[in-house]
């Protein structure tokens, strides 16, 4: 019996694929500060730093564009979006109650057996960065100290919720605002959650990551008015 021929996918996956790749750059430049807030982000630039032709290049700005992380500006293109004061308000309604289903399972999960070794390793490296004054290493410490309590619970669809509600833009945004005096209150929330998560005791962890998030969310409101849309 002759077999029905295969249908050749290797183009569109490869094409897929390349996308996804570009995707994953593009918002890990975004993360880390390469492409700031306002920047434009020629084509043509991009083609030739990222090594990949226009075609997956343009879909991955306009899966950006959809994200909410770049918007399409005339006579400029693409740009890295700058939130308003109400986008954050949004993300923030949004991520608390977010936060605290997190902490609230990842302290089942230590109740049940599961670890807290990690996440008190990641505390650690938060103070660390805090008592040597450095920022940058600050906020990269509390962004893997979130990753871990995030994957703590188990739950394979809350991490990419919450990383895409904790937008980068917004974080960049503030950066240069964040004073070194300020960085020891953060790490007392943060050691907070932590040993209510390291305890199991599912309600403080909640209490604690919700009120966090809300008093995180009032300090950047009250910021200049010229780090906003």
């Amino acid at each position: 019996m002759k077999r029905p021929a295969k249908t050749k996918k290797s183009g569109a996956t490869s094409a897929a694929t390349a996308t996804e790749r570009i995707l994953e750059l593009l918002r890990e430049g975004i993360k880390s500060g390469r492409y700031a807030p306002g920047q434009r982000l020629r084509e043509t630039d991009l083609v030739e730093e990222l090594a990949y032709s226009k075609g997956p290049i343009r879909e991955a700005m306009q899966a950006l564009s959809r994200d909410g992380l770049v918007q399409i500006e005339p006579h400029r293109g693409f740009v890295v979006r700058r939130l308003s004061r109400a986008d954050i308000e949004d993300i923030y309604e949004l991520l608390e109650p977010l936060a605290g289903v997190a902490a609230s399972g990842a302290a089942k999960a230590v109740a049940s057996g599961v670890s807290a070794r990690p996440l008190r390793s990641a505390l650690n490296k938060i103070s660390t960065a805090a008592k040597s004054g450095n920022i940058a290493g600050f906020m990269e410490a509390v962004d893997a100290w979130r990753k871990v309590l995030d994957q703590l619970g188990g739950n394979k669809q809350l991490p990419k919720i919450i990383s895409q509600l904790r937008v980068p833009m917004f974080r960049l945004q503030v950066r240069s605002f964040i004073r070194v005096s300020e960085m020891p209150l953060a790490v007392g929330a943060y050691q907070s959650i932590t040993e209510a998560i390291a305890a199991g005791d599912a309600k403080a962890a909640e209490r604690a990551i919700r009120k966090h998030v809300r008093t995180t969310a009032k300090s950047i409101q009250e910021l200049p008015d010229e780090l906003f849309e």
